[in-house]
Order: structure tokens, then sequence, then C-alpha cells
């Protein structure tokens, strides 16, 4: 008994096990749209497909309420970091505790931060006047100098000696001199040791890269175009300023005289311009003693270039002193070098297809990075849909660069207008009118060539405006201005406003002597914003394009990091890799301001709200991925779950799963998380090589896997691919649908396939009519289980009841059937589809279908009963056609077998039997003989013939 029952339950097993398919499913998730639709803590879904561990991101403070908006930031020797918010423009430091506001401007805003080679906070101030100023000892402002002519600094480089000042809205590149001295014989601190230790941070390990990835050139590109204006021009002097400030303690020395903030590309190369001081050690562990140095400001202030763009918004410099320029209006690049004679030369690097040039970067080597901000290009979500299949991946030692240089397209949309600015905007309209034609020259243009890409031209081109023209321009400017007072925005005109981040809207001032408004060609710009890499060489290749503003450029841990507006993502590009990743999608909508802070950490400014965020220069500690629902459409065994991955040391991977059978795990309970399998580093395992664990998870129809990935915080497991593996019952085969036609029937629907009428001989009754004798047999069938299938065609001669074999082993869903050897009759068509190439001949199952009745006839009608009568010079002919099958479609006659066939009607004046009367009469024969033949059709085109003979009296 126990034997019997024994040998039962194995049967049974063996039952059930057969009853799964033989060939198992599987979900292979590789790229990242594949890993997209799942839930990401921690983690980074690059491009190419890859997870891995993000940067540690933190929340370190949100400004006071008067600022939505982080325009700038510096970190200050001692770990402080200031902040230039706005709108309501305010000076902010955050230190280790908290945070005050240590200035506000009313009716000024500060866009720009840096530090005077003495240690002072430098400002940058925009207003009217604008004024650039520091931050004495006290916390107070004090004014270095005005610059009367100038609305807005945008941004500025310090040198040993100089500021460099990139302004609006009149397009000038400034440098104040500083002519700094001392009242007394003590050395400013310098900072000798930073200088050595900052060498491999950020933008030099960037450039390190770079240069590996950058092959050897084998000549030297001269920019033979370059325009040259001159002598420096408009040098301005004010009164000495006496500056009063501390010594710092040697225990602060190394931080105290970086000149610049760590997040500006030129940081490095600032200080390679000034001597380290030596510094005396303190021979006890007791502070040095604190006295104060007294240091006399006589700045000067000098115009290195006036561009013909309304705003100068971002400059770099590299290791050789050129400075770096991008634009509104036009997007240029300029490269502006300061020759040792005093001469000044400018060169357009690049002109980009967007309007405004956000953000620049530039290498120590000349290497530059330019980030657009096109404001009408700033659009929610992705630009492109994610990555959905496997593309390779590049040699990283090899250079990211393009088949051939970018060629610079035309120039850009015109941006918008400043806003509330009626009455300056009629002013200016006023102040150009009111000029007289020579004054209207203008500095060095661009002219277009139709064989060569846009060149700097040093020839002048001199505008002339029409009255007409000017009174038009007039009425354009107060509709639309009038228009914004109603619904808040200003249509595009052409104006030079940057459009972007809550910036105030600048407007061009008086254009004055040699001035003049850039013309404007037009260009077709792609969608989106783009990082432009700008080799040392002048050869361009786009790195990077998304529906984001560009808003700041930095290196950091060896890549580019990108940060953008208006929705917050911070992105990771590495072009050699060929890798871009979001490393950070954030709650405020745009991210302003980055700087390296003196930890490693990379410090973000927001901007609504206004943030400060941390995030680390390693990884997360742990992260993990939750895969989407996945769905097997039936109750599934599960297999394995296999794996590609890299663990260093110190590092580990963790596997989860869960199944359950409604959809939704929050609607309805799902078995628990299974126990984690961990997969740790192993020296011995080719990372090639997939791992693999098993799904402990209930047989269900859904499943989810989650991804854990544990790191050390310097290093990262990367995930490259995840497959699991399953197995349904063998469902059966379904054949879904199943026509058998000829090919000159026609099919309507919500109708049978029907003849095509032989009627149509009645249009071209002279053209023979063909009969088709091969029948198309079609059928749609699928499988459950993905299995092969293969078909047998049977047919029966209705009323038989027996199938015949007619085709079996058929691997395609067509076949063609030759009629023309079967006997006439009415058939059915039956297809048999089966899964047994892929299951064992006792589980394999099948499906059939069978037709709608189909006629085969191939035999013509027949005539009966025909004879002639002629009354009146007349010819009555009678007779009747029959067919054994199909109606009779068509009778003709013609006349002496003539090719001219007439159509006959049958007496009932409608085909619409078997068998059909015919009773018709030709008349104007002439005398004699005639042969009349006749000619009749059946609904398969078969067609037969009579002649009859007749003689005319």
């Amino acid at each position: 008994m126990h034997k019997r029952t024994l040998i039962g339950i194995i049967i049974t097993c063996l039952a059930v096990n057969v009853a799964l398919a033989i060939q198992p499913q599987r979900w292979e998730h590789t790229t990242e749209a594949d890993f997209e639709p799942g839930v990401s803590e921690n983690v980074l879904i690059t491009n190419l497909g890859d997870i891995k561990l993000a940067a540690d991101t933190q929340l370190m403070d949100s400004i006071p309420e008067l600022g939505s908006v982080i325009f700038d930031m510096h970190e200050a020797t001692d770990g402080s970091i200031y902040i230039a918010s706005g709108p309501q423009s305010a000076i902010i430091r955050k230190s280790a505790d908290d945070v005050n506001v240590i200035a506000e401007l009313p009716t000024e805003q500060v866009f720009a931060l840096d530090q005077l080679p003495q240690g002072n906070l430098l400002l940058g101030i925009s207003g009217t006047p604008s004024r650039l100023a520091y931050l004495d000892h006290e916390d107070k402002i004090q004014t270095l100098i005005e610059l009367p002519d100038v609305r807005y600094i945008w941004d500025m480089i310090v040198r040993k000696d100089s500021v460099i000042l990139a302004t609006g809205t009149e397009g000038k590149l400034l440098k104040v001199t500083l002519n700094a001295s001392k009242t007394d014989d003590k050395q400013v601190p310098q900072d000798a040791s930073n200088m050595e230790s900052e060498e491999k941070s950020g933008e030099s390990i960037f450039e390190e890269k770079e240069a590996q990835a950058t092959p050897a050139m084998q000549h030297d590109v001269h920019d033979e175009n370059e325009s040259v204006d001159g002598e420096p021009k408009d040098t301005t002097t004010i009164s000495p300023i006496e500056v009063t400030f501390k010594e710092k303690s040697d225990t602060d020395s190394d931080d105290a005289k970086e000149t610049n903030d760590a997040s500006k590309p030129d940081a490095m190369e600032t200080k390679e311009d000034q001597q380290p001081v030596e510094m005396v050690e303190p021979k006890t562990d007791e502070p040095l003693a604190v006295e104060p140095i007294v240091v006399t400001y006589a700045p000067t202030m000098t115009e290195l270039y006036d561009a013909s763009q309304t705003n100068l918004l971002c400059i770099g410099q590299d290791k050789k002193n050129r400075i770096y320029v991008g634009t509104d209006t036009d997007g240029l690049i300029y490269r502006i070098t300061e020759e040792d004679n005093g001469k000044i030369t400018a060169f357009v690097l690049y002109d980009a297809a967007e309007p405004e040039i956000g953000a620049l970067l530039v290498l120590p080597n000349g290497t530059t990075y330019a980030g657009t901000a096109d404001a009408n290009q700033a659009r929610p979500g992705r630009l492109a849909k994610a990555a959905n299949k496997e593309v390779g991946r590049p040699k990283v030692s090899q250079p990211s660069t393009p088949k051939q240089p970018v060629k610079p397209p035309h120039n850009p949309p015109t941006p918008a207008p400043a806003k509330d600015q009626e009455n300056k905007a009629q002013d200016d309209a006023t102040d150009h009118e009111s000029k007289p034609a020579s004054q209207e020259t203008a500095t060095p243009a661009k002219q277009t060539s139709a064989d060569a890409g846009d060149q700097v031209q040093s020839m002048p081109v001199v505008i002339k405006v029409t009255p007409a023209q000017r009174d038009e321009l007039r009425e354009v400017v107060k509709e639309q201005l009038l228009s914004a007072r109603e619904d808040g925005q200003v249509a595009q005109l052409q104006s030079g406003e940057p459009v972007g981040l809550n910036r105030p809207a600048p407007r061009r001032a008086n254009a004055g002597s040699g001035r003049r408004t850039p013309v404007r060609r037009s260009k077709t710009a792609g969608k989106g914003n783009a990082v432009y890499r700008i080799s040392p060489h002048g050869f361009v290749s786009e790195v990077f394009r998304e529906s984001v503003m560009i808003l700041k450029l930095i290196a950091h841990d060896g890549k580019l990091i990108v940060a953008t507006g208006n929705e917050g993502q911070l992105f990771q590009v590495d072009p050699s890799a060929q890798e871009t990743t979001i490393v950070a999608q954030l709650e405020p909508e745009q991210i302003p301001a980055m700087l390296h802070a003196k930890d490693g950490k990379l410090i973000l400014g927001t901007a609504n709200p206004a943030q400060i965020i941390s995030m680390s220069a390693g990884f997360a500690k742990e992260g993990q991925f939750t895969s989407d629902v996945l769905d097997a459409n039936q109750i599934s065994r599960w297999g394995n779950i296999q794996f590609v991955s890299n663990i260093p040391s110190e590092t580990s991977v963790e596997i989860q799963t869960r199944s359950g059978n409604m959809q939704d795990p929050d609607k309805a309970p799902w078995s628990e998380w299974s126990e984690p399998v961990v997969f740790e580093s192993d020296s011995k395992h080719n990372s090639l090589v997939p791992r693999d664990c098993e799904i402990s998870s209930p047989a269900a129809r859904y499943l989810q896997y989650r991804i854990l990935l544990n790191g050390n915080g310097k290093s990262t497991p990367v995930l490259d691919r995840i497959a699991a593996n399953y197995a349904m019952p063998n469902l059966r085969p379904q054949v879904e649908s199943l026509t058998a036609t000829y090919p000159d029937e026609k099919k309507t629907a919500g109708k049978s396939a029907s003849p095509a009428s032989p009627a149509a001989f009645s249009n071209a009754p002279n053209k023979e009519p063909e009969h088709e004798s091969k029948l198309k047999v079609e059928w749609k069938a699928a499988d459950p289980n993905g299995d092969a299938l293969q078909y047998r065609i049977e047919y029966q001669i209705g009323g038989s009841g027996r199938w015949i074999l007619l085709r079996h082993r058929l691997r395609t869903n067509r076949f063609e059937w030759n009629t023309i050897r079967a006997p006439d009759g009415h058939y059915l068509i039956r297809v048999v589809a089966t899964d047994d190439l892929d299951n064992p001949s006792n589980t394999a199952l099948s499906d059939s279908r069978t037709s709608d009745p189909v006629l085969i006839d191939n035999t013509p009608p027949s005539f009966a009963k025909l004879k002639g009568d002629i009354k009146k010079n007349q010819l009555i002919l009678v007779g009747e056609v029959s067919d054994a099958l199909s109606n009779i479609a068509a009778v003709h006659y013609s006349v002496d077998a003539y090719n001219n066939w007439k159509p006959v009607l049958p007496k009932d004046q409608i085909f619409d039997s078997t068998k059909e009367d015919l009773a018709f009469m030709i008349s104007g024969l002439s005398k004699g003989r005639h042969v009349i033949t006749l000619r009749v059709l059946d609904d398969r085109n078969n067609a037969a013939y009579q002649a009859v003979k007749i003689d005319m009296k």
C-alpha cells in the first residue's frame, strides 16, 4: 500500500515537471532603457546601462527667506562659505554651525565672488554704477573702484595684482589693476603649500585625462584671422585705499592664500603667477601673534576688449594667462590675449548654434568646455529616450574626438528683451535716432562666406538705419512692453538680455562712438543645450546635449560635472568613456553655483529654493535598485538570476527577490523579500563571466528583484547586466485566423470573400478572361511560451467527414494550393499548429482552425437549346446556359469572330443562379452568311464558347 502511494507521488511529480515548457524564458536588463522603469536609491544608471553607487549628497543648510537664488559661492580660509544670494541681494556666511546674513544690498546684486591675493573676499557688485568691492575684517563692504559705464559684473578672475571682469550691458572685458602696497615690511601670508597640493585636484586631474585622450598633432594651428585691437584703453585711476587686515596663524596658512574659488577653471593658473613666500615655522604649539598689516590699494581700470555682444557672461583663463569669454546674443567664445607689449588680440574660438554661453571651464592647457543656456530649449523631460540598445564601449585611453571638426553654425535666434524698462528702451531709441550716422561704426564684425565658416573680420561695418525703421522699432518696443504689463511676459525682440536664472534683465546702453548693434544672422540650433569641447588646436566636438540650461561646469574627481536648470539635474560626463550619468535629481529647480571644498567635497548652490548641498568626492556607502514589476503572463517557476559585475575589494553586491499574483505589490500581499545572497570581491573571478544565484521566491505570475550595492566610500561595485530566468507551464498554441481565397477575390469588411465579377469585362469586353486555379491559404498563429510552431494543412470535401492531408511540417504561415488537380466541389480547409519542436511528444500541444467553405470550380459552364430565327432582317437567338457549381456571371456575343464582344442579359435581367435563359436580338446584319460566337462565364472565370452559323436573306 505504501509502495503504491509512493509510486503515485513520483508519477505526479514527473507529470508536473514535464508539464512545464522545456524552453525557459528570461528577462534581460542591460541598457539604460531597461533599468529606467525601476526605482533607484543612492545609485546611478549610466547611458551605457551600468548601475553603480552615486555620490553621497547631503543638505547642509537652507538660505534665509530673503534669498531664493544662490548666484555664487566662495570658501574662505577658515572653511566658512560666503554666498551671494538674490533676488533680495545679500552676502551670507555659512559656518560650521549656522548661517548668517552679514550684508544686504537693497539696490544692487552680486553675481560673482572671489578672493583677493591678500585674503579678503572680493565682490563684483552690479548696480548703477557697478563697483568692485571687498569685505574687510569687520565684515563691512569697502569699495575698491566704481565702474560708471558698467551695469552688470557677471564673472571675474583674480590674478596676482589684478582682477579681470566680464561685464554687461556694453559687452566689455575690463582689467582692474590693484596696485597694492603695504605700509610696513611684513609680507602678506601666501599659501605656498596649497600651490602644490592643488596641482592634482579638479581641473588638473581632468586635464591629465584630457592629455591622455588627445592625440599628438603633427602641426600647429595658428590664429591667422585674429583681430588686434591695439593698446589697452580707457584707463581709470582712483585715490589710494588703505586696507587693514591681520596675519593668519601658521595653522591657517595652508588655506590662507587661495587666489580664486577652486570651482573656477583658472584657480590653479593664478597660483602659478604667485611667488611662494618663505614661512617661518613656530617653535612652539602656541599660535602666532596677530599683528595688523595695512595694505593700500590704488586701483586702475583698463578696457581690454569691447565686444559687439551685449553681455560677457563667463570667463576663464589658461596657464598662458589667455582669457576665454562666453557671450550672449550670438553665443560666441572669444580668446583674448594680452601681449607683452600691451597689445590686445581677440579671436573667436567658436560660434555656437545656441544664443548664449552660460558656463565655461578652461583647463590649463587651453582645452575649453563651453555650456550653452538657451532658455527656450530648457523643457521638462529628457531630450531623447533612454538608450535601448547596446552600442559597445569606447577605448578610454583614446580621445573622444569627432570624425570631423564641428562646423560653426550661423548666428542664434534673438533673445528676449528686458522686462519693465519701457522708458529706458524709448530713451535708447531716442539717443540712437539723434546720433549721426558717422558715429555708428562698429568693432570688427563677423561676415558670412559661402565657402568658409564664420571668420572674425578686421574691417569695420557701418550700420545705417532709416527714420522709418526707427519709428517702426519704437512702435514694436512700445507694443511689447504694454503687452508685458498685462501678461507678465515679453515677446522676443532684438534686444540683448541673457535669458535665464532670475538674472535682472539687462538692456543695451547707448552704443557710444565706435559701437554697433550686432548683425544677427539666422541660426538653426539643435534641440536642447550642449556642452562643446574645444581642443587647444581649435577642433570642436559635442560631449553633452540635453533639454536643460547649462549653468555651471566644473572638473571634479576626473569627470566633468554639469549643473543645470530647470529640473535640478546634476550630470556627470566622462568624455573619454562617452558616459553620461544623472548624478543627482535635486528638489531645487536650478544649480547656478558650485565649488570645490577643501575637504574634497563638491558644494552646490541651488535656486528655487536656495539651498547648500554637499556632494562627497567618493561614493555613497550603500544604495539599492529595485526593478519594475516583471510579468510572466502565467504562474511560473523561477530559475536563476545571472548578472555581470565588477566588485572591487571591500565592496559587495546583494540580490533579493519577491513574487506575487497581483501586479501592484502595494495593493495585495506578495511574498516577503528573500534573504539576500551576498557576492563579494573575488580576485579569481573574471568580471566578464556572469555570477548567478537561485531565485527562492515562490512560483507566481509577477516577480521583482532588488540589488543592494555596498561600498567603502572610495570605490563602487558596477553591475552591467542582469537576467532572470523562469519557466511557464506549456500553454496551448493558438491559431488566431485562417483564410483561403483566390487572388482575384475581393474582401469586404464584415462580409465573406466573393469573386471578382466577370462583369468587369463589360468595361473591357475584348479582354479574354483568365481562370485562376491557385488558392492562397494564409493563417496567423502564436505560442504563449514562445515555442517554435510547425503546421499541418488538411482538406475535406463537403459532406465526406474525412480529412485528407495536403501538406505537413510547414514552418511558414502561408500555402498556395493549385486546385486544378482537385475535383470540383465545396471544401473545408483546416490548419493544425503544434509546439512539438520545443516540447516532448507526450507534452506537446496543438490547436487548429477550420476555414469557411471554399468552392473549387475548374469546369466552364455549357450552352443548351441554342437556336436562331430571322424576323424582319433581325436575328433572334434563344437558348440556355448553366454551370454545375458556380453562378453564371456574364454572357457576350461577337459577330463574324470579330474581337468586339457585346454583353447580353438573361430573360430575368439578372445573373443570379447556375442556370439562365437567354433571348436576345441582333440587328443590322448584312445579307449573307454570318458566324455568331457566344461566350459565357461563371463566377470562377471559367469560360465556354459556342458558334452559330446564320444566313441572312
